[in-house]
This record gives structure tokens, sequence and C-alpha cells, in this order.
């Protein structure tokens, strides 16, 4: 159990990556970016070496990726701030971060509870996984959507309804 949750931390903070490395490569800056975030990476595999010689268990490995992730995020907004001028920490923060965790502690706190009181494995595993996504969607449409993407979705889902013939 503790060796899947780290790797969804994990997995949660990579996440966060391919955008910004999307703006940084279009901007030609591709080397400046690269270079520093992968140190990161790269630093893992010693700093595994070295907790697996002092006798820490296996799971640290997850934990130094962890970490090695989040001060390569922290490089990469770095970065980011430095070929684009526009991007503000505080609106990245305000507009994304917040919404996100919002969104993964509420969805997390539902699925626990009903994870906890479903005994049929059948059933449980079925529930877990539609209101994973029923929680996501809607915990997305309603807090991390902005105003106008919000009315972007309100004109492509009726489009879509003309379509079909529902309008």
């Amino acid at each position: 159990m503790l060796f899947s949750n780290l790797i969804l931390v994990y997995a949660l903070i990579m996440s966060l990556n391919n955008p910004i490395s999307i703006i940084i490569q279009a901007s030609g800056h591709v080397k400046e970016y690269h270079v520093p975030v992968e140190i990161f990476t790269l630093l893992c595999v010693p700093a595994t070496f070295i907790l697996f010689k002092l006798g820490f268990p296996a799971y640290s490995t997850y934990i130094v990726m962890i970490i090695a992730a989040v001060a390569s995020h922290a490089v990469r907004l770095i970065c980011l701030k430095k070929y684009y001028k526009l991007f503000s920490y505080s609106e990245y923060i305000k507009s994304f971060i917040l919404p996100a965790f919002a969104i993964t502690i509420i969805t997390s706190f539902i699925i626990f509870l009903i994870h906890s009181s479903i005994m049929n494995a059948s059933l449980r595993i079925f529930t877990v996984v539609f209101l994973s996504v029923v929680c996501v969607v809607v915990l997305t449409i309603f807090i991390g959507l902005t105003k106008t993407e919000k009315d972007v979705l309100k004109q492509l889902f009726s489009i879509l309804l003309r379509k079909i013939g529902i309008l």
C-alpha cells in the first residue's frame, strides 16, 4: 500500500511538468532547461545507493524520487519565469496548484470513505472507479475551471448536443 501511495504522489508531481516543458521547448531554450532539471533526476541513483548503504528501507527510493521531482519542478518554474516573462508564480499557485490540490484532497477523502464502507470487493472497485471519475470531473468543472473555460465547455457541449440531435 505504501509503495502504491508513493508512486501516486510521484506521478501527480510529474504530471505538472509536461505543460512547462512544452512552453520551454517552444521558446528554444531546451539545453538551458533540461540540464539543470535532469541533474536532480540523475542524483536519485547515488542518493538511493547511499540510503541503502545506510540501511534505509526500500520505499526510501520513492521518497528520494519525490524530493527530486519537487526540486525539478521548482527548477522548471524558475526556467519558465526566466524564458516566459508573463509567467507569475502567484497566479500559477492561485489558479492551478490550489484548485488541483483541493480536487485531489476532496476526491481522495470521498474515495477513502467509499472504499472503507463497502465490503464487497467487486462492488467496491466498481464504485471507487466510477466515483473517482465523477468526482474529478464535477470538481474540475466547479473548482478547477475559470469562468472563460466554463463558457467554452458549455459551447462545446451545446455543439455536441446539436450534432447528435438532442437540441
